[in-house]
């Protein structure tokens, strides 16, 4: 991603590490809303592919969503919840 793609926070690079032999690069940004994408690429067939990633976006007192997913095995996840601060707590 692009140093001007992280909005109001910036340069949207987290950061790189490597687990089980996977490099995964992290990126996170947004405004209100924010959101963080991990992509993880492995070494195989003598050349790098991505073999999956995670998605996570939402916003306080609204929603958030994360979607997950492994190209290797076809797998993927999403989850889905709200979050509402104007209810009052008795």
């Amino acid at each position: 991603m692009s140093t001007q793609h992280g909005g109001m926070m910036g340069n949207p690079y987290e950061g790189m590490s490597i687990k089980n032999k996977v490099i995964i690069v992290n990126h996170f940004g947004g405004s209100r809303q924010k959101w963080h994408y991990s992509h993880k690429y492995r070494f195989q067939n003598n050349n790098w592919y991505l073999i999956g990633a995670s998605v996570n976006v939402g916003a306080p007192c609204d929603y958030y969503q994360s979607l997950d997913y492994n190209l290797s095995t076809g797998d993927a996840v999403f989850d889905y919840s709200s979050e509402d601060c104007n209810k009052k707590i008795r």
